[in-house]
């Protein structure tokens, strides 16, 4: 018990270190009982802070900055667009196939691994029942085809 009064003393008795701490516990606190709210906010303050240097550049070269707060939001939300129409459907054409056809593959090769971890496991407990969790995972091979299909 002195080891642990001593650790305690020895790192908390800092105040910087308390306040720190209590600071970290608390924005820790936010983030997990109020990220759902918070996410689009620092969504928007990183984008606007990622813009704000082409602006800034802009600036110096002589552009006014109503008109190189306008081009840059301009390109920005463009390449947006372009990412909408051209990457997204590619994307879910490529996760669609791995629902479909990958993750199924790589979940029957888990299930036959574990299948014969299981025969092992039985053998030295003969009480032990392996056909619930190959029946686990048989039931979730299908819904991993049935989630690729509905995707």
């Amino acid at each position: 018990m002195n080891v642990l009064r001593e650790w305690f003393r020895h790192y908390f008795s800092d105040p910087q270190v308390v306040i720190l701490l209590t600071f970290l516990v608390v924005c820790f606190t936010v983030i997990f009982t109020m990220g759902n709210y918070l996410a689009p906010v620092l969504t928007a303050i990183v984008i606007a802070y990622l813009l704000l240097g082409p602006i800034r550049y802009l600036e110096r070269v002589g552009v006014p900055k109503s008109i190189s707060l306008a081009m840059v939001y301009t390109v920005f939300l463009l390449l947006m667009i372009l990412v909408l129409v051209y990457v997204l459907p590619e994307l879910t054409k490529q996760v669609k196939v791995f629902l479909t056809s990958e993750l199924p593959e790589v979940i029957s090769k888990l299930s036959q691994k574990l299948d014969a971890f299981l025969q092992e496991l039985s053998k030295k407990f003969p009480g032990f029942k392996s056909q619930d969790i190959t029946n686990i995972f048989n039931k979730l091979n299908e819904e991993t085809r049935n989630l690729g299909r509905v995707v």
